[in-house]
């Protein structure tokens, strides 16, 4: 319950709420660390792509000489 004063009355705010059975607690170590894991996965797709694509493509030849 929260009360705020008033000099002429008093106010009275009241909160319910319910807390789930199975909820874990989220702490600072925890998010840090899941922004950082989620910040380092994304570079490494990131930089996999990079080299993936990067890759020299191979040409397609017929076998074929050119008409001298």
């Amino acid at each position: 319950m929260y009360a705020k004063k008033n000099r002429e009355e008093d106010h009275n705010i009241y909160v319910k709420f319910q807390t789930c059975d199975n909820c874990i607690e989220l702490d600072i170590a925890a998010a840090v660390g899941m922004v950082v894991g989620d910040l380092v996965a994304t570079v490494l797709i990131g930089v996999a792509v990079y080299y993936i694509d990067s890759k020299p493509k191979a040409t397609l030849t017929t076998g074929k000489k050119t008409p001298e």
